[in-house]
C-alpha cells in the first residue's frame, strides 16, 4: 500500500507541466537537436515529480510481524487493595491467548516502568512495586506513553489499562485523544472499589482574606466509607495546635465549622488533621490552607545570633517586630506577607537556606515586601552576596571596583573529585556545583591575582596550573570530573608548596571534600604552611563529609571552616571566601558621611563619621545614591525591585564602624529607612478565590476595573507564574489555576484601580483524594481512542481494525535519483555533441562517389573554352591599307600540364587542387598518378 505522509505537497506537481512549457519554449530549448531537447524535457519532469513524491513522503506500508496487547496495572497506593484481583484477570487473559499474540507489561503509579517486554511467551510476576515507582502519585498517562512506546515496530497494538482512574498529575482523556491519534485503541477495565475502613479529609477551606480581630469559620470537609465514632479532628495554626474536636463520621461527607478568632495581622497557615482507629490510608488524612487577616504591618529582623541592635531601636519607637536568625526564617511563601519589612543585619549569606535567599527577592518584586539591608563583616559582598539572587534586589552593586583592591593575592582551590562527589543533591549534581563555585571565585579576581586548581582522588591533577587569574580558566574548570577514591594529602602538599615559592604575600587554599580521606601527617603540612604564610580554609559538602577533621584543619591553618548542608551554598562560600583572603570587601579607614542627594531617609542627618564599610558600586538607573564618603564610596543608596522599595547602608550597627554616629541621629536613620520601605497603601481589588473539584482554584476580581487585570503567581520555591485573568462581563475577570502545581503561594493582581496580594494554598490532590472509581473518566478515555469499557479478558485480544504493519520511507531513495536525473538532463542540454577523435581506427570509407565526381570536375577543367565573340563596328580607314606577306599557317602541338590551351584560360589553382585531390585517390586505390 502507497502513501504520502504530506499530500498537501503534490500541489506542487503541476508546476512541473508549467516548467516543461516554459523550458522547450525559451531560448535554451533552441541550443538542441529536437531529439536532445525531448530526452531533456522527459528527464526534467520525471526529477520533479520525483521531488515532489520526496517532499510529499511517500512510504509503503510494509506488512507487520504480529500483534501485541500491552497491559497496564495500577501499582498506586489507592490500587493496593486491588493486587489479588489484578493477578487473577491477568492469569485469565494468559490463559485466553491465542497464539501469535505477543503481550507486554508495564506497571505505573507516579512515574511507569515496563514490567515485561512484548514476547509470544510472557512472563506476568506478583506484584512488587519499588519505590521509584512513588506510589503516592498516579499519573497513567506517563503508563500510555511509555507502553506506546514498548510496541515492536511493525506490530498493530492494543493498550489495556488497570486502575480505579484516580490521577494526580498527567492526563488521561489527553493521552486517550493521542493514541486515537496513533491507531491504537485503549481498553480501560475499572478497579474494583475497597471495602477496607477509610476516612480521608477532602478539603479545608479558608477564608482569604479577614479583618483584624473579626472572629471567622474554617470549613473542613472530611469523607468517610464507613461510620466512625471514634474520630478526633485537629487544627494548628501556623504549625502549633490551637483545636481538638471530636468528629464523629457517618458513610459520606461530613462537613465541620471551626469557629477561629484572636489571629494577628498577617498571613496565617492552618491544617487540619484527622484520628481514628480503623483508617486504611493515614497519608490523607490532612489539609491546609492560608487566610490573610488584615491590620498594621510587622517588621521582620534578621541578625545572627546574639544582641539585635536594630530590631531593639525598632521597637522602642512602636513599631511591631519579630526578631529571628536565619535558621528561624519562615518557610513557605504565605507567613513571609506578616510582614511588611524584612530588616537583614550583618548577617553571612552562607547561614540562609537556598529556598530563603531565593524566595526573599521573589517577595520583594512580586509581593512589594520592603527590604533593608544593613552592613557590617559579614553583609554584602563580604557576606558571599554576590552570587545570590538578593544581590539582584539591592540598589547597589556588589562587584567591588579594581581601584579599591588590596594587594594582589594567590590562591589555589583543592577540589575533590571522587565517586561521591557525582551523588545529586535537591537536584543536582554536587561535582557540577564544585565547579560553580570555583569559577564563581574566579570571578571575584583580578588579573593581579594569581588562580590555580587542583582536584583529587585517589591522586592529585592540576585542573588549572597557578597563573593570572582569567576569565577564560572557566572552561579548563569546567572539564572536572567526578571518579576514584579520595586522598587529600598530595594534592594539599602540593598547594602548599607551590604557594610557599610565590613572591605575593596573601596566600590561600581552599579545601572542598565531601568525604573522609585516607590519614597522612596534616599537622605538620599546617605547620609548615603557617611557616610560610599559607592560609587553609575548609568547606564540607554533605552529611558524609569528615567535619571534626576538616574544622581541625582550617584552624590549624588559620583559615575558617564551612559546613555546607546544601550544595547549592558552594557558590556564595567561595565567592566570599575570595573576598575575605584578598582583604578587598570592606575599607576599615575613617571617613567622613557626605550627602548626596535629598530623601526621606536621610532628613535630618547631621555630620557623621564612620570607622570602616563595605566596599559597593553605585547601581544607577533607578536606585538612588543617598550619602557618600569623602572619596565617593556609596553609603546609603535606596531603590526599588518590582513592587517593592529596598535599601542598603554599608555601615554597621554600630558594634565596630558607626561608633562615632550620634546614638539619636542613628536610631532616627534606622526608623526613617524602615519605614520608607513598608508597601504603599493602594486600592485593593475586591478578590475570591473559589476552590474547584480536581484541586483547581477559581480566581474572581469584581467591580469596574479599568486597563484590565495582570497578574503573577509566586510558589514556595520563589518561582513565577503568569496568571492570565479574562473578562467575562462588564465587571468581573476570572481565571482557573492548577491548584495542584503548589502548596502554598502568593498571587498578586494589579490593575489601574489599585491591587491584591493574596496568600494562596493549593488544593492538594493526594493519590487517596477520593472513595470511588473514576468510572466516568475511565469510559470517556476508552471511547476516544476506539475501545471497550471493562472488556472481559478475552475481548482484549480480537481483530484489529488496522492490520499490522509499519511504513517503509522511501525519502532518500527519491531525493538522490530526482539529483541524478537533475545532472543527466543538464548535460544532455549543456555539453556539445560527441565526435570521434582524429586517430581513431576506422573503415576505409567508400570513395568511388567521390572520385568519379572529381575526374568529371578535372576533365571539364581540360576542355577549351570557345572565346568570347565581341562585335566590332569597322572604322573609317586613316590610311590605305599596304597587303601583308603571306603566312604559313602551323599546326599546334598537344598541350601540356604546363602549357596554356589555345583559346583557353591559364590553369587556375581550383584545377590544380583537383588534380592534385584525383592523383592522391588513384594512389590510394593502388593505381598510378
Amino acid at each position: 500500500m502507497i502513501g504520502f505522509a504530506r499530500p498537501e505537497a503534490l500541489l506542487l506537481w503541476p508546476l512541473a507541466i508549467g516548467w516543461w512549457w516554459r523550458c522547450n519554449r525559451g531560448p535554451a530549448a533552441e541550443m538542441a537537436s529536437r531529439g536532445r531537447r525531448r530526452a531533456a524535457s522527459a528527464l526534467r519532469v520525471v526529477g520533479f515529480t520525483l521531488l515532489v513524491a520526496y517532499l510529499a513522503g511517500l512510504r509503503q506500508q510494509l506488512p507487520g510481524d504480529g500483534i501485541t496487547v500491552a497491559v497496564l496495572v495500577d501499582r498506586s497506593l489507592s490500587a493496593r487493595h486491588s493486587a489479588a484481583w489484578v493477578q487473577r484477570w491477568l492469569a485469565g487473559a494468559l490463559a485466553a491467548r491465542p497464539p501469535g499474540v505477543k503481550l507486554a507489561l508495564v506497571e505505573f503509579a507516579g512515574t511507569a516502568r515496563l514490567t515485561e517486554t512484548a514476547s509470544l511467551h510472557p512472563f506476568v510476576p506478583e506484584a512488587a512495586p519499588g519505590g521509584a515507582l512513588n506510589r503516592e502519585e498516579s499519573c497513567p498517562e506517563a503508563a500510555l506513553s511509555l507502553a506506546a512506546a514498548s510496541l515492536p515496530p511493525g506490530d498493530a497494538g492494543r493498550l489495556v489499562l488497570l486502575s480505579d482512574g484516580l490521577e494526580t498529575s498527567g492526563s488521561l482523556a489527553r493521552a486517550a485523544l493521542s493514541l486515537s491519534s496513533l491507531g491504537l485503541q485503549l481498553d480501560t477495565v475499572p478497579l474494583p472499589p475497597s471495602t477496607e475502613p477509610e476516612a480521608l479529609v477532602e478539603e479545608l477551606r479558608c477564608p482569604p482574606r479577614v479583618r483584624r480581630r473579626a472572629p471567622f469559620d474554617l470549613v473542613c470537609t472530611v469523607a468517610a466509607r464507613q461510620p466512625a465514632s471514634d474520630a478526633v479532628l485537629q487544627l494548628l495554626r501556623d504549625g502549633h495546635l490551637v483545636g481538638s474536636f471530636q468528629a464523629p463520621l457517618q458513610a459520606g461527607r461530613n462537613v465541620f465549622l471551626l469557629p477561629q478568632a484572636g489571629a494577628g495581622p498577617g498571613a496565617h497557615r492552618f491544617e487540619a488533621r484527622l484520628s481514628l482507629a480503623r483508617d486504611g490510608e493515614r497519608g490523607n488524612n490532612s489539609a491546609s490552607g492560608v487566610t490573610l487577616v488584615e491590620g498594621p504591618a510587622r517588621v521582620l529582623s534578621v541578625h545572627a545570633p546574639g544582641v539585635d541592635r536594630l530590631g531593639s531601636i525598632l521597637q522602642q519607637a512602636g513599631l511591631d517586630v519579630d526578631s529571628v536568625t536565619p535558621a528561624e526564617l519562615p518557610e513557605e511563601p504565605g507567613e513571609w506577607l506578616s510582614y511588611g519589612c524584612v530588616v537583614v543585619n550583618d548577617v553571612a549569606a552562607t547561614a540562609w537556606s537556598s529556598e530563603a535567599l531565593e524566595l526573599l527577592p521573589a517577595l520583594v518584586r512580586e509581593a512589594g515586601l520592603g527590604l533593608v539591608v544593613w552592613g557590617g563583616p559579614d553583609s554584602f559582598a563580604a557576606g558571599g552576596y554576590g552570587e545570590t539572587p538578593l544581590a539582584g534586589v539591592l540598589p547597589v552593586e556588589l562587584r567591588v571596583p579594581r581601584r579599591k583592591l588590596s594587594p594582589a593575592s594567590a590562591q589555589l582551590h583543592v577540589i575533590d573529585k571522587s565517586g561521591s562527589m557525582a551523588e545529586v543533591s535537591q537536584g543536582a549534581e554536587k561535582m557540577a556545583l564544585a565547579r560553580e563555585a570555583s569559577i564563581a571565585a574566579l570571578g571575584v579576581l583580578t588579573q593581579d591575582d594569581l588562580f590555580g586548581v587542583i582536584g583529587f582522588d585517589g591522586a592529585a591533577k592540576w585542573v588549572v596550573p597557578l597563573q593570572p587569574a582569567r576569565r577564560s580558566l572557566a572552561s579548563s574548570i569546567a572539564s572536572l570530573r567526578a571518579d576514584g577514591g579520595t586522598d587529600l594529602y598530595p594534592a594539599l602538599k602540593l598547594a602548599v608548596d607551590k604557594l610557599s615559592t610565590t613572591p605575593l604575600s596573601l596566600r590561600h587554599v581552599v579545601v572542598l571534600s565531601d568525604g573522609a580521606t585516607a590519614p597522612a601527617a596534616f599537622d605538620a603540612l599546617s605547620s609548615a604552611a603557617r611557616r610560610n604564610h599559607v592560609v587553609i580554609t575548609a568547606v564540607a559538602v554533605g552529611e558524609d563529609a569528615d567535619r571534626v577533621f576538616l574544622q581541625r584543619l582550617a584552624s590549624l591553618g588559620k583559615g575558617r571552616f564551612y559546613a555546607a548542608d546544601s550544595p547549592r551554598a558552594l557558590p556564595r562560600i567561595f565567592a566570599r571566601e575570595t573576598l575575605l583572603a584578598a582583604r578587598s570587601a570592606f575599607d576599615e579607614r575613617p571617613c567622613e558621611v557626605r550627602r548626596v542627594s535629598d530623601h526621606p531617609v536621610s532628613a535630618g542627618l547631621g555630620k557623621a563619621h564612620l570607622l570602616g564599610h563595605n566596599l559597593v558600586s553605585a547601581r544607577g538607573g533607578s536606585a538612588l545614591l543617598v550619602l557618600a564618603s569623602e572619596k565617593g564610596d556609596p553609603l546609603l543608596a535606596v531603590g526599588r525591585a518590582g513592587a517593592g522599595k529596598t535599601v542598603a547602608f554599608t555601615g554597621d550597627d554600630g558594634r565596630r564602624w558607626s561608633t562615632r554616629w550620634g546614638a539619636t541621629p542613628f536610631a532616627a536613620l534606622v526608623l526613617q529607612a524602615t519605614r520608607w520601605s513598608l508597601p504603599d497603601p493602594r486600592g485593593a481589588l475586591d478578590l475570591d478565590v473559589e476552590a474547584l473539584a480536581g484541586g483547581a482554584l477559581r480566581l474572581r476580581v469584581k467591580g469596574n476595573v479599568r486597563g484590565g487585570v495582570s497578574g503573577t503567581l509566586l510558589d514556595q520555591r520563589g518561582r513565577t507564574h503568569p496568571v492570565d485573568l479574562v473578562p467575562v462581563a462588564s465587571d468581573r475577570f476570572e481565571a482557573t489555576l492548577d491548584g495542584g502545581s503548589f502548596t502554598t503561594g502568593v498571587l498578586r493582581l494589579s490593575s489601574g484601580d489599585g491591587r491584591a496580594i493574596q496568600p494562596i494554598a493549593g488544593a492538594s490532590r493526594p493519590e487517596l483524594s477520593s472513595l470511588e472509581p473514576a468510572d466516568a473518566l475511565l469510559r470517556e478515555a476508552a471511547e476516544t481512542s476506539g475501545g471497550r469499557f471493562r472488556p472481559d479478558p478475552r475481548d482484549i485480544f480480537r481483530s484489529l481494525p488496522h492490520a499490522p504493519g509499519f511504513p517503509r520511507e522511501w525519502g532518500s531513495s527519491l531525493l538522490r535519483l530526482s539529483l541524478l536525473l537533475l545532472l543527466l538532463e543538464v548535460a544532455l542540454r549543456r555539453l556539445p555533441a560527441w565526435t570521434r577523435p582524429a586517430g581513431a581506427a576506422a573503415e576505409p570509407p567508400d570513395t568511388s562517389a567521390t572520385l568519379n565526381q572529381l575526374r568529371r570536375s578535372v576533365e571539364q577543367q581540360r576542355l577549351p573554352r570557345p572565346l568570347p565573340l565581341t562585335p566590332v563596328t569597322p572604322a573609317a580607314p586613316a590610311m590605305p591599307v599596304t597587303p601583308a606577306a603571306p603566312v604559313t599557317p602551323v599546326t599546334p602541338a598537344a598541350p601540356t600540364r604546363a602549357e596554356s590551351v589555345p583559346g583557353s584560360e591559364p590553369p587556375g589553382p581550383e584545377r590544380a587542387a583537383a588534380e592534385d585531390t584525383l592523383a592522391a585517390l588513384r594512389r590510394a586505390r593502388g593505381k598510378r598518378p
